[in-house]
């Protein structure tokens, strides 16, 4: 990932800190991004059959949990829910139970420590009472696939909560956009509504709402499939040059594609069962893949609320994004 104008420095701290630390795997410092490459690879296996990419996928798991499903890892931002994913389907392929432990773990871990019971609110960062667009992508996924393969309706009851507060509280009510948090104790909407990645964060947990419980936005009096058309709809008429979406929506300096972002909402078209259009798709891609198959032009990291990356590169969850929309067009 490319970190933003920090990021050389941020690479020479995590290094450092490798070396002081004697830290000689470097998974601790694993995120979303690995994950979504390896859901990504998941999907290709399902396609293929290629035994290589399940043991690659096998392989990287071992240096995330241990032979009975322990993690290896502290849990410590809500970011690595994602990986309950990648266990939730390793499970599902191999039947090996250490990977259905670890999901277990992930979900307690979830309700015990990045819960606000009070409200039943997912919260980003343990320590902060501020409600980000992002948990909506990492974290729902997890508990709608987690409620379906762990038997644990609970956990979907959760994922609603999270989407129907954020739609509630955090919405821009003309344009049906989210803002990029909430902050719980000021009440205020904070951070803008034209940041292209987080409206995709915003509707893949959507989608994943769509896919598995189907259930309604009653304050907004339209079901999730509803909202999740119409904000679609207005997404059609933000392209550039009828193609993509840049990393900012509207009147910006840059219009050049952000593939993050943009491969987010086919994603989520792919989850909630849209129409995805290939010959629609190859062309916007054109001059952001490299004759290796790797995807560039990907933002990187966001440092915090109204701190957006500078930078664009190649990136896990870009690429991680590009192989599942692929093995399922």
């Amino acid at each position: 990932m490319s970190f933003n104008d920090e990021e050389n420095l941020y690479v020479l701290l995590a290094g450092l800190k490798t070396k002081i630390l004697n830290r000689g795997n470097t998974y601790q410092y694993f995120n979303f991004p690995r994950a979504w490459l390896m859901i990504g690879l998941l999907d290709e296996y399902e396609k293929s059959g290629e035994a290589n990419i399940l043991a690659n996928v096998e392989q990287q798991s071992e240096k995330l949990i241990d032979k009975d499903g322990r993690l290896l890892f502290k849990f410590n931002k809500i970011d690595q829910s994602l990986f309950g994913v990648v266990f939730l389907r390793l499970f599902k392929i191999t039947g090996h139970s250490k990977y259905l432990n670890a999901t277990n773990e992930i979900y307690q871990l979830i309700c015990s420590d990045f819960l606000l019971e009070t409200k039943q609110l997912v919260l980003y960062r343990k320590e902060s009472k501020v409600c980000f667009v992002d948990t909506l992508g990492m974290v729902c996924p997890f508990l709608y696939e987690y409620s379906e393969l762990g038997k644990c309706p609970e956990a979907s009851e959760l994922a609603d909560k999270q989407l129907d507060f954020y739609i509630d509280n955090a919405f821009e009510n003309e344009t049906h956009l989210p803002f990029h948090a909430y902050d719980l104790e000021s009440g205020l909407k904070i951070g803008p509504v034209n940041w292209s990645r987080g409206l995709g964060w915003f509707l893949i947990g959507l989608s994943y709402a769509i896919k598995y419980s189907n259930q309604k936005d009653k304050s907004q009096n339209k079901t999730f499939e509803q909202l999740y058309d119409t904000i679609n709809n207005k997404l059609e008429s933000l392209k550039v040059k009828g193609l993509f979406w840049p990393q900012f929506f509207g009147h910006t300096n840059d219009n050049s594609i952000d593939t993050s972002a943009t491969l987010m909402f086919y994603y989520s078209r792919m989850i909630a069962s849209r129409k995805v259009d290939f010959k629609e798709f190859n062309v916007l891609l054109q001059g952001s893949i490299n004759k290796k198959g790797y995807v560039f032009n990907s933002t990187g990291d966001t440092i915090y609320i109204n701190k957006y990356s500078r930078q664009k590169g190649y990136s896990e969850i870009t690429q991680g994004l590009l192989v599942s929309i692929l093995s399922n067009i």
